[in-house]
């Protein structure tokens, strides 16, 4: 699964012995940073995610997680997204740009959980507790202790212009009797596609930036009746110095804060806060009402700002410029899918134009003027892996390049 060229990983992968009922991450908004090198012919990125594969004969997951993309010399977006590989083939992939902070590299801590729905195959997709989509294509979860999976850490396409610090990803499992558990040690398998700093590669000489990940499981050490197993994964990938670094910066208008329910759908809002804020991995099982609201797919946080205001075409997306052309659009797209230039279709519209609800969790408004990007083309979708399958789909807003969904394959038909 993680054996691209041009695609790397620092990844935790983890067998929990038991069918998997639900996956939980969390760990906090650091500044992904790009050099100021400019080729529209590659694509530059940088996503660190939890994925589901709730059956491994098969190429169909859940992912979500924070995604940074280079796209331009001087720019670069910073948004959460979630993604599904159907069992049929292909693929969808949906922006998140609810909550406080999404797309601000502020350290605050976010969450993200993948849940199985009682009464099917089909996953609900929560950010910072919150429901944000629901899969469509997945198959059952095989009563087997082989037969499911849950991966979380880093991915990065081309090492030599991008500059990771080192996240702390905090992992969760959950069984069919719905309860949350760490994964012990015996348990995991960890996959380093450039090594890991400071360890000699196969020559002899030590794995060095950019072409190496700083990567470490740590165990929990805290006393019983505190869950054992591994507690985090730490993964980062550092760029060379002295290169030039063009840091990514907020142009948004935060709104001011608005006055929050001490009670929503269950959950006490004050204690879900504050546990965010100090012990987000523990708030499953610690903040009352969270769970049920939670298997509910309701609202379960009330700290949601008011859209704040924005210029036309403007969204809530972490970016420095708003000069991204049509054709650096198309050329990203042909990158980003390994598909031929000339095979690409571009149509202008607006966020409101969709009419498949999938943009619901998404904070644009709806003129929000969009190109959208189509071929026929066979392609391996933006996930780079797995087996080619024909068409695909990709919206991006006008002015600022960033990409508010995409599909290929059969999901593009769903």
């Amino acid at each position: 699964m993680y054996s691209a060229r041009i695609t790397q990983w620092a990844m935790l992968c983890a067998n929990a012995g038991q069918p998997i009922k639900g996956a939980f991450a969390t760990w906090r908004n650091l500044p992904i940073t790009f050099d100021s090198s400019n080729d529209p012919n590659i694509m530059v990125a940088a996503a660190n995610y939890l994925t589901v594969t709730p059956d491994i004969s098969s190429f169909a997951t859940v992912r979500i997680g924070l995604y940074a993309q280079k796209t331009g010399s001087q720019s670069a977006s910073y948004a959460p997204h979630w993604e599904e590989v159907p069992s049929q083939g292909g693929g969808r992939e949906t922006a998140i740009n609810i909550g406080v902070g999404p797309d601000q590299a502020d350290g605050r801590n976010h969450s993200y959980l993948l849940q199985r729905q009682d009464n099917g195959d089909q996953w609900d997709v929560f950010y910072d507790f919150n429901s944000v989509g629901t899969t469509t294509g997945q198959k059952p979860v095989p009563r087997a202790s082989e037969g499911n999976r849950i991966d979380v850490g880093l991915e990065v396409n081309h090492p030599e212009h991008v500059d990771v610090p080192v996240f702390e990803d905090r992992a969760l499992w959950m069984d069919e009797n719905k309860v949350w558990g760490r994964f012990a040690p015996a348990n995991t398998a960890t996959q380093l596609g450039l090594g890991k700093c400071g360890d000699p590669s196969p020559s002899g000489t030590p794995h060095t930036a950019p072409y190496c990940f700083t990567a470490q499981q740590e165990p929990n050490t805290q006393p019983l009746p505190s869950p054992p197993g591994t507690v985090s994964w730490n993964v980062g990938k550092p760029l060379a110095a002295p290169a030039p670094i063009a840091p990514i910066t907020s142009r948004i208008l935060m709104a001011p804060a608005i006055e929050q329910p001490t009670m929503l759908n269950g959950v006490d809002q004050k204690k879900l806060h504050a546990c965010l804020k100090n012990n987000p991995d523990a708030c499953l099982t610690t903040v009352p009402g969270l769970a049920d609201c939670l298997r509910n797919a309701k609202q379960c946080n009330a700290d949601q700002p008011p859209t704040p205001p924005r210029r036309k075409g403007d969204h809530m997306s972490t970016i420095q410029t708003a000069d991204v052309n049509v054709d650096d659009l198309k050329l990203r797209t042909a990158a980003e899918f390994g598909v031929p230039l000339d095979s690409l279709r571009v149509s202008a519209g607006t966020v409101g134009d969709d009419d498949s609800g999938r943009r619901k969790a998404a904070r644009w408004d709806a003129d929000t003027p969009v190109w959208v990007i189509t071929s026929d083309a066979p392609n391996h979708g933006r996930q780079q892996t797995g087996p080619r399958v024909a068409g695909l789909a990709a919206t991006y807003t006008q002015g600022t390049g960033d990409i508010v969904d995409a599909c290929w394959g059969s999901a593009c038909s769903r």
